[in-house]
């Protein structure tokens, strides 16, 4: 039978009508007892689903891909740079250029030999950098880094020169052939080169690629010599080509002939200005040469490459530590002839300061701070190291004293500005960022950096609209984000709940700097907020020798430890990070859900409170708050401190949920109405439905068609079936409640609250066997209340099982004292066991309560009157029998039992003054 036989449904049918179909089918077949049928109708919908979701092409798509089909088969037309600027000005809208760049991509994927110049057209004309993370949920990573790869430089092949006109070459097989020659050539593998070498001679052996392949091929086996008499033999042929210049110069260097190899990088950069490789290895020999001011001019030009990248910034501490051997004996023996000359002392500054001995730059300044007064230079670098080594007050105070000599620098400006913000003085930093901004006012650099301080302040949506507004303009100038804006968003992103985005942003911050700290950073978070606290324990011991003492990564760690229930060990990071005066709000926080999580109210006020102090305007602080004033029974505060969140982003639904819900505890049903229908003018979602229809059932108002309406939104959300089944079983449709506990255990069937509720159903009806097993089923998963115990001795009881009867009833006892329901049940089972003065002793218990209704209390005066019967105490049997009469005078079968009582007793004179009295 195939998928849309078992679903009974036919195969137009779309998405919506497939989930309906789906899960009204599910409901038909119990967890319990019909779970194969369950699981091959999850099947069958898996398998319907992914067929109505693939993609079908309509005509236009056809069109298209059949041009792009005759364009690429035609290797003159697919070379020329024309034709497809042609075939894109024909189909491009800017409305599906997304859609479009995809469709060229599923194309592309089998058909990739293209020359640079086309890759680099496609890639700048969709924008295929910028949506980097977007693509690597569609394709594969290693094609979408081979397209950004080859839209930056070209591939080993030249498109126009291997073109013969009228011949039938074979040029794809080709120019695989050369690029898989390359690839093994980097990977240094000699063997697979001269396999896929031989390949490419065969298919075009008279082609100029080929003798370069050849030439790269003898470089790898160590033949340097005959590299370079290759080399020169073919450049009297082509005199012009930069790749034989850039092969013997590195030839050049591996014989140690630095001269000759620092000419030819020269000539390929003559004949190539902007190549990056050649940028490194020209930087790379003049370092060899000791030329460190070259080397440093080639640095600076490595751009959008990370790869070189990151080459150049291990390279440019090589140079930096060169220069710093070089020179720093010279400048320090002239300090020692010369201690008031502040050139040398800036000198031996900034050769610690570049080579990161921050302690010594720190040492050179305080020396000079001794027998000098420094001046506004030195107080900035003051500033600076004393930054780097986190002595955060000494560091204000060089800014505000190099603000006293230069009021009006937008350097100092800035640099006191960033201070504060790392001392968490926001409103100060944001001052001195407005400060800055005046004199400059469109800085890109400070208005991130004050959005920063936004975010930090908790004023997220402020920070939201600057990063909107700059990702904005760079967009419309074609300009990519700096890595700290990118950042910033990727942490709005989180903060707003918006994990998916953030997440391939993340990522594609990683692939373009893999050692971004604020990217990694971001990640971490990013797994602690979707609960997989794991990868982020693993992520962590990969990263611990870059940031292992970067507190806002031992931070998340100690989150990540919280949400796996390594509740002390978490604590115990947070206090050690709050001890040594971590700025940053988070500790605080983490303390305060530590201690109301497990009820030390008092201690999660403190620490909610001193959270709040450093982030005076965050939302999430503030709710936090306001939960543990509720728990703590000061509805007022809760109130005030909500209502904080509100006045703070009106559009905090989080916190119009956490309001309705004070105001449903008060009673206060119309507020609560007010806002849950401000919560869905801001957003329609199924956990606002779904309190809508708990808002509505207080109300005494039939609920179910909000409920309905949260489950079309979300058919996979288990509380709204719990709830909906709930309010079915309180108006006797046992049958549709049974269907909606059946649909959750099947969303989770690790949750036990389903079986919890179905017991409650079986125990309502009598059936005490199906509701021990249902409640036995909720107790394995982990449900360990008082109420579920004391259900449990009941059913037990029932059963005539009264020692598992106690036993559970102990259990609930335990939970709490005063429950009388379990008294009266291990009352009835001590009885039944003879047990008697234990009885009476829990009788008695429930007999002082005054929770129990009439009947209740009748009922327990009868077992009192029965415990007394069995002892032989006549009169308390009377008294106990007289009680129950009190409180059910009514009752026909309680006396009838005292009659009969009297009757075994002798006691007719009494018998008869009773009834008549009656």
């Amino acid at each position: 039978m195939n998928c849309w036989e078992t679903l009974g449904v036919g195969q137009n049918a779309t998405v919506e009508q497939l989930q309906i179909i789906y899960y009204n089918k599910l409901r038909q077949y119990s967890a319990m007892s019909d779970k194969e049928k369950r699981d091959e109708l999850k099947r069958a919908y898996d398998e319907a689903l992914n067929i109505i979701k693939c993609d079908k092409r309509d005509e236009m798509t056809n069109e298209f891909f059949i041009e792009l089909d005759d364009l690429y088969k035609d290797f003159s037309k697919r070379i020329s740079l024309t034709n497809w600027q042609q075939f894109i000005d024909k189909h491009y809208s800017a409305e599906e250029a997304f859609k479009m760049g995809c469709n060229l991509l599923e194309f592309l994927q089998t058909h990739k030999y293209l020359p640079h110049e086309v890759w680099k057209l496609l890639s700048e004309k969709f924008k295929w950098k910028y949506f980097r993370g977007e693509l690597y949920t569609k394709f594969s990573k290693e094609f979408v880094d081979y397209v950004l790869k080859y839209s930056r430089k070209e591939l080993y092949v030249d498109y126009g020169r291997i073109y013969v006109e009228n011949s039938d070459i074979d040029y794809d097989g080709f120019i695989e052939a050369i690029s898989n020659t390359m690839e093994a050539i980097f990977k240094g593998k000699v063997a697979e080169a001269q396999q896929y070498f031989n390949i490419a001679r065969e298919k075009h052996p008279s082609s100029v690629d080929v003798k370069i392949i050849f030439i790269r091929y003898k470089k790898l086996k160590g033949e340097l010599d005959r590299c370079i008499e290759l080399c020169d033999v073919l450049l009297k042929s082509i005199p012009e080509e930069k790749v034989l210049y850039s092969i013997r110069g590195d030839a050049f260097i591996k014989k140690n002939q630095l001269e000759d190899g620092y000419n030819d990088f020269k000539k390929a950069l003559e004949l190539e200005p902007i190549n990056n490789e050649d940028y490194y290895n020209m930087a790379f020999v003049c370092f060899m040469l000791r030329k460190t001011e070259e080397a440093k001019k080639y640095i600076e030009l490595i751009a959008d490459d990370e790869i070189y990248l990151s080459l150049s910034r291990e390279l440019s501490k090589d140079i930096d530590r060169l220069v710093k051997e070089s020179e720093l004996p010279y400048i320090l023996s002239e300090l020692n002839k010369n201690p008031m000359n502040l050139d040398l002392y800036r000198k031996a500054y900034d050769l610690y300061y570049n080579v990161e001995e921050y302690y010594e730059a720190y040492n050179i300044l305080n020396k000079l701070s001794k027998i000098n007064q420094l001046d506004w230079d030195l107080y900035m670098k003051q500033a600076n190291v004393c930054m780097k080594l986190r002595k955060l007050d000494e560091a204000l105070l060089a800014a505000y004293n190099g603000n006293k000599l230069e009021p009006n620098s937008l350097e100092n400006i800035v640099l006191l500005a960033d201070i504060l913000a790392q001392l968490n003085k926001n409103e100060e930093a944001l001052n001195q960022y407005d400060s800055a901004l005046s004199i400059k006012p469109y800085d890109q650099d400070v208005i991130v950096k004050k959005a920063w301080v936004l975010y930090n302040a908790g004023r997220f949506k402020e920070a939201e609209e600057y990063c909107r507004i700059l990702d904005k303009d760079n967009q419309e100038s074609n300009v990519p984000n700096c890595e700290n804006l990118s950042n910033l968003i990727v942490s709005l992103l989180i903060e707003l709940g918006n994990y998916s985005e953030a997440m391939y942003k993340c990522e594609s911050m990683l692939i373009y700097n893999p050692t971004s700290r604020e990217a990694w950073l971001n990640k971490i978070k990013l797994h602690n907020r979707l609960g997989k606290s794991q990868d982020v324990m693993e992520m962590m011991e990969v990263i611990s020798s870059n940031y292992g003492d970067d507190a806002r990564f031992i931070y998340e760690k100690a989150s990540a430890l919280y949400n796996m229930s390594a509740i002390d060990e978490a604590k115990g990071i947070c206090k050690k990070l709050i001890d040594d005066e971590f700025v940053f709000y988070g500790p605080y926080y983490l303390l305060s859900k530590i201690f109301y999580k497990n009820n030390k109210l008092k201690d999660a006020l403190k620490y909610g409170l001193m959270a709040l102090e450093k982030s005076a305007f965050n939302v999430k602080i503030m709710l936090l708050v306001s939960k543990v004033y509720k728990a703590s029974g000061d509805k007022e505060n809760a109130l005030k401190y909500v209502n904080k969140a509100i006045i703070q982003n009106p559009e905090f639904v989080g916190a119009y949920i956490e309001r309705m819900d004070l105001y449903m505890d008060e009673g206060r049903y119309e507020e609560a109405l007010e806002d849950v229908t401000m919560c869905l003018q801001l957003e329609e979602s199924p956990i606002l439905y779904l309190r809508l229809g708990m808002l509505n059932e207080k109300m005494g108002n039939n609920p179910i068609k909000f409920y309905d309406r949260a489950i079309e939104m979300d058919k996979c959300n288990i509380d709204v079936y719990l709830n909906r089944g709930v309010y079915y079983a309180k108006v006797g449709k046992h049958k549709d409640a049974f269907q909606d506990f059946d649909i959750a255990i099947q969303i989770d069937s690790s949750s036990p609250l389903p079986y919890y509720q179905k017991g409650n159903i079986y125990m309502k009806s009598g059936k005490m066997s199906e509701a021990m097993e249902e409640y036995n089923v909720a107790v394995k998963l982990g449900v360990a209340d008082c109420e579920i115990y004391s259900r449990l001795g009941e059913c037990y009881r029932a059963r005539n099982n009264y020692k598992k009867s106690i036993e559970y009833c102990n259990k609930a006892i335990e939970k709490d004292r005063s429950k009388v329901d379990a008294y009266k049940t291990r009352a009835i089972s001590f009885y039944n066991i003879s047990e008697i003065k234990r009885a009476l002793a829990d009788l008695n218990v429930c007999a002082a309560s005054n929770e129990l209704n009439s009947s209740s209390k009748s009922s327990i005066y009868k077992y009192m009157a029965y415990c007394y019967k069995k002892l032989n105490d006549i009169n308390n049997t009377e008294e106990c029998f007289k009680k129950a009469l009190e409180f059910e005078p009514n009752n026909s079968n309680l006396k009838e039992e005292y009659e009969q009582f009297l009757k075994q007793n002798s006691g007719f004179g009494k018998l008869k003054g009773i009834f008549k009295k009656n």
